[in-house]
């Protein structure tokens, strides 16, 4: 027979033991450099990982933090943002009191039921200067027996998947309370009021439509009905229908409501895009002797999440007080804003954020309200008006014979 198996020595043996180790420790070192060097690679370039960029950073403020001065913010991770400008910043100071809002181009008359003249200037109350955006809704009348008070206008923009509204919200009440008060929404054309891609905040709740009929999750909240000054903030992205992959951002009060993030907000077989928002000016069946009288005002849209803030605290989360910024110029490393100092006081120590597309914050850069003076800049700042799209047969609010408690 013959020995298939080579003979050999237990001294041999172990030196080839010994020389399979080298080889393998030797291929081994070589995989674990390979392996380290492209997790570093994948990091780098942010493959894998929840959060791909660093949030921004602020190294320098130049210029004087006076109302309608020029500022340049000097840092890094600010990304593209063109035009700089958003789509609208509005704090209605251009009209005249008693006057309709349409007597700007920029406001459309919302162009449904209960609606006569559209949103009106009113110097009652404003949040910031002397006008702001004004409804009024009492009790049924003869003259319109099913309480439609509608009065309110729509700003109309290009279509965009993704669309980020602001805006300060007072409401007084006196008398009978009852009634649904229909706060700030964006919609999608053909729409103008409802349907298919809206997103809204409406008598305590908030809540998107992915098609006709297919809501996201109802979420109710406090606050925002208030008889106090209150921003709200809505933004949403559309996702590619039927795929995971939008999101929805609400903040009430500085304070956010809602975030959800790879999500479904357009269902499969639409394809609707954001052309507009309405004012939050709309109420709908009050009785009796209510008395119900609505203000908006610094109305701020855009297409991005990319803004810049003033707030109270070094931290943008911990701010309970915020102030948006009007940008004139943008680019990755220097940003140049139009101070809008809101309801802060000159003297009044602040704290300056920069946040980028993805809604990430810089760590707030501390500056001072009125020091000095600058160059001022009073041109509005505004989107070149868009030719409305209006439905001719618009639908009546679906809920509006609901009963509140």
């Amino acid at each position: 027979m013959i020995n298939k198996y080579k003979k050999i020595t237990h001294k041999k043996w172990i030196k080839e033991q010994q020389e399979t180790r080298t080889r393998g420790y030797k291929q081994g070192g070589i995989y674990m450099w390979y392996s380290i060097i492209t997790l570093l690679l994948l990091a780098f370039c942010g493959v894998g990982t929840s959060n791909s960029w660093a949030a921004p950073t602020i190294n320098s403020v130049s210029g004087n933090i006076n109302h309608k001065q020029i500022i340049t913010i000097v840092g890094s991770g600010y990304g593209v943002k063109s035009p700089a400008a958003p789509l609208l910043w509005d704090t209605f100071e251009q009209g005249t009191n008693g006057g309709a809002l349409s007597a700007d181009p920029h406001w459309v008359k919302y162009n449904g039921p209960g609606s006569t003249t559209g949103g009106y200037f009113n110097n009652t109350e404003s949040y910031s200067g002397t006008l702001s955006a004004y409804n009024r809704t009492t009790g049924p009348s003869a003259s319109n027996p099913v309480n439609l008070h509608f009065n309110t206008s729509n700003f109309f923009f290009k279509p965009t998947d993704k669309i980020y509204y602001s805006y300060m919200s007072k409401y007084i009440v006196t008398g009978d309370s009852y009634g649904v008060l229909k706060n700030g929404r964006s919609n999608a054309s053909p729409n103008t009021y409802n349907g298919p891609g809206d997103i809204y905040f409406s008598s305590g709740q908030s809540r998107f439509e992915k098609a006709l009929g297919q809501y996201g999750p109802i979420i109710w909240h406090s606050g925002l009905n208030s008889p106090n000054w209150t921003r709200h903030e809505i933004y949403k992205s559309n996702s590619t229908p039927g795929v995971a992959d939008g999101g929805v951002w609400m903040a009430i009060g500085n304070k956010v409501v809602r975030n959800e993030k790879n999500i479904v907000t357009r269902a499969t077989g639409e394809s609707f895009k954001q052309t507009n928002i309405i004012l939050g000016l709309m109420f709908a069946n009050a009785r009796n002797n209510g008395d119900h009288r609505i203000w908006i005002d610094d109305v701020y849209v855009d297409n991005t999440k990319a803004r810049v803030e003033l707030g109270n605290a070094p931290s943008f989360t911990s701010s309970t007080h915020r102030e948006i910024q009007v940008p004139t110029y943008w680019s990755p490393n220097s940003i140049n804003v139009n101070v809008n100092s809101g309801s802060f006081n000159s003297g009044e120590k602040v704290y300056l954020f920069v946040i980028d597309s993805n809604g990430n914050a810089s760590t707030g850069y501390p500056v001072t309200i009125g020091t000095g003076s600058g160059v001022a800049v009073v041109a509005p700042v505004v989107d070149p008006i868009i030719t409305p799209v209006v439905d001719p047969t618009p639908t009546p609010p679906a809920n509006l014979h609901i009963t509140l408690p």
